[in-house]
């Protein structure tokens, strides 16, 4: 296995909302409901208000982490992030995502296989994901799945395209990358999300480095709400992960410091 800033690297064989509602089950957590805001307490502490069943409410909190794309994290945050920090999760700018999905009729690897195209390359296809199928898995036993997800760059200027024309064309690039494989399709179907996966431009870790500046001052000063994402690490669902193990041990550390100290002499 390889590791990937610090985190193990991994790929769900179930559907990802499986897994939230199996995490779910475990803990005190709330769904289905819509953060509109987080606001500190005159007292200190925080309110996180929320809209449910068509219900406004609020719930106060010791601390947060705010696990949204970054632009949302600046809205979210609007009434307690400094200006420093806005300024930093507005400038962070997204690729598109488009994605073709497809279903084969025959396993076209034994196992989960997963690689990543150079963008020297100037391919269509940033990385493709080729998985067997198995029993209770997303993928029937006996099948495989292919994913093929578009590079950056060709994402964005694919977005507009017809579903024909996506699927022509990453088909083309799939037979090229695995000769054969698309004879093998049975079913396929494109995906496209607009703001999906952060830039890393020149300048974004230099403005990762103030964010990471600044938000340690403010958790210095009590401030418990810490900021994770792709955008602070890598732009993978692995990354994501990782950010939010860091976030949520920082905050615990901070929380935990906080109730130490009260019970010190």
């Amino acid at each position: 296995m390889s590791f990937h800033f610090g985190a193990p690297r991994g790929l769900p064989r179930v559907r990802l909302d499986d897994l939230v509602e199996a995490a779910a089950g475990r803990a005190a957590v709330l769904t289905d409901a819509d953060v509109r805001l987080v606001r500190p307490l005159p007292g200190g502490g925080l309110v996180v208000d929320y809209a449910r069943e068509g219900r406004e409410r609020g719930v106060e909190v010791d601390g947060v982490v705010v696990t949204v794309p970054a632009p949302d994290a600046a809205m979210l945050g609007a009434a307690i992030l400094t200006t420093g920090e806005r300024d930093v999760l507005c400038g962070v700018r997204s690729h598109a995502a488009v994605t073709l999905c497809a279903r084969s009729c025959r396993p076209l690897s034994w196992h989960a296989r997963e690689v990543c195209v150079p963008l020297s390359e100037g391919s269509a296809v940033g990385t493709f994901l080729v998985e067997p199928g198995m029993v209770g898995g997303r993928v029937p036993e006996g099948f495989g799945s292919i994913a093929l997800y578009g590079a950056g760059p060709w994402s964005d200027r694919a977005m507009d395209l017809s579903d024909e024309v996506i699927e022509k064309e990453l088909s083309a690039e799939l037979d090229r990358l695995q000769p054969g494989a698309t004879a093998a399709l049975d079913f396929a179907q494109v995906l496209r999300v607009r703001g999906a996966r952060p830039r890393f431009d020149v300048g974004h870790y230099r403005a990762l480095a103030r964010l990471e500046r600044i938000e340690s001052e403010c958790r210095a000063e009590g401030r418990r709400m810490v900021l994770a994402g792709d955008y602070r690490m890598d732009p993978s669902w692995n990354g994501a992960a990782a950010s939010g193990r860091r976030a949520a041990a920082a905050l615990a550390g901070d929380l935990l410091g906080v109730k130490g100290a009260r019970r010190g002499p």
